[in-house]
């Protein structure tokens, strides 16, 4: 709605340059299918040393042109996760900055299920952990 101008020819005119001006200066990015794989997480005491952290929806953005140069996309969690793991389950944010622009904040959930190590294996683990340091 463009307000304040003395006709109706000058109203079409401003919106024509507002939304010329929008698609000019503005740019959609789809950075992420659903489904898709951003990053793996490893696991303490899992049958698998890492499970995959994917996006449940498609992620895509609207950005002005020149912040695209500045985006910075990071994933926080909390490492190593603790097994059992359920496929379905929130294990980190993803977050979105660019310059101007408020975070953009998206959960990532493991991609598969990831079984407990038996006793024997838990127990090898911690003493590889106590001994030599190693996660898994």
């Amino acid at each position: 709605m463009v307000n304040g101008l003395s006709s109706v020819k000058e109203r079409a005119r401003e919106a024509e340059r507002l939304v010329s001006w929008g698609f000019r200066e503005f740019e959609n990015y789809a950075l992420l299918k659903a489904g898709e794989v951003v990053t793996d997480a490893e696991v303490w005491l899992g049958r698998d040393p890492v499970v995959p952290l994917v996006i449940e929806k498609d992620l895509t953005i609207t950005l002005p042109r020149k912040a695209r140069r500045e985006m910075k996309v990071t994933v926080r969690f909390d490492g190593p996760v603790p097994a059992p793991i359920r496929q379905g389950t929130p294990l980190a944010t993803l977050s979105v900055q660019a310059p101007g622009r408020d975070p953009v904040e998206v959960p990532l959930v493991a991609g598969a299920d990831v079984e407990q190590l038996g006793i024997v294996g838990r127990l090898g683990a911690a003493l590889r952990h106590i001994v030599w340091g190693q996660s898994n």
